[in-house]
């Protein structure tokens, strides 16, 4: 049997303000270095389980969890957050990055060489971008441009809440294919959520799952 990336088992979620849960009972599991695109209708709860496998809630949003969820083999909340092994891409992105230069933006956020991220940004096709601030980015470059940031922190997990829906095809080619590698070369994990994803992009992922497949009434 495969090693677990994501666990969750008999996992529901309530905000204190909600009379009920965002989800209950719910239950999945993610090898280690499969990429997993989670698709539903608005609602539902993806990105409420994205919150909850990065650790943003309990820690900073406040809720009720119940039933069981190990990430990388362990509680989310053991993971203090400066050496988290997770990456975590918004979907306000404009709210991740901070108005500054695509370069400065992302050595100031990853902590990575000017050599690595003149290279990640050429691989991305962001190379006349890097002067640039951020903010005059079209929403898909700055979608690229959160993507880049993660994958130099070299996260175990990554963890993308609807940003292939920013990105055209052949941007969302250049991503997955940058995901990939990482893939290959550090075991990454990938979880995304989506409303839609491009056909003609599946083939570069592992699986597709309806996220109320995996809720139990």
């Amino acid at each position: 049997m495969s090693e677990l990336a994501i666990l969750a088992h008999h996992l529901t979620v309530q905000y204190p303000e909600s009379p009920h849960p965002v989800f209950q009972n719910l239950s999945l599991e993610v090898s280690l270095g499969e990429f997993v695109v989670l698709h539903g209708p608005t609602g539902c709860g993806k990105t409420t389980l994205l919150y909850c496998i990065a650790g943003i809630i309990p820690k900073i949003v406040p809720a009720r969890i119940e039933g069981t969820l190990q990430v990388l083999g362990n509680d989310v909340r053991s993971f203090p957050p400066s050496s988290s092994p997770i990456a975590f891409i918004p979907q306000r992105i404009d709210a991740a990055l901070p108005l500054t230069s695509t370069t400065a933006n992302l050595c100031l956020l990853s902590g990575a060489s000017l050599s690595e991220v003149d290279q990640i940004l050429k691989q991305l096709g962001l190379g006349a971008s890097a002067a640039l601030e951020v903010w005059k980015l079209s929403r898909g470059k700055q979608t690229l441009v959160a993507l880049a940031a993660a994958l130099l922190r070299k996260p175990r997990l990554l963890l993308i809440d609807e940003a292939f829906s920013n990105l055209d095809l052949q941007s969302g080619r250049l991503a997955l294919q940058l995901i990939e590698q990482a893939r290959r070369q550090n075991t990454l994990t990938v979880l995304a959520v989506e409303h839609w994803f491009p056909k003609q992009l599946t083939n570069m992922i592992s699986r597709t799952l309806d996220f109320r497949s995996l809720v139990r009434s």
